[in-house]
């Protein structure tokens, strides 16, 4: 069941995305810097951290264009 449950998480978390026109990769990077946060009192430098993500995914697609 949980392998059913997983083919399941992944193939929704897979359509919001498409729908969205995001990377899945993308989408995964900023939940993980997300996490790596998300215990701290202060969270210094997580904007900084999402911003390069998404600015280093905008510019790889610009290339590829």
């Amino acid at each position: 069941m949980t392998n059913d449950s997983t083919h399941h998480d992944d193939h929704l978390f897979e359509q919001v995305c498409a729908k969205h026109s995001v990377k899945p990769e993308v989408v995964s990077e900023l939940l993980k810097i997300e996490r790596e946060y998300q215990l701290q009192n202060k969270r210094h430098g997580i904007y900084d951290r999402l911003r390069e993500c998404i600015q280093g995914s905008v510019q790889a697609e610009e290339r590829r264009d």
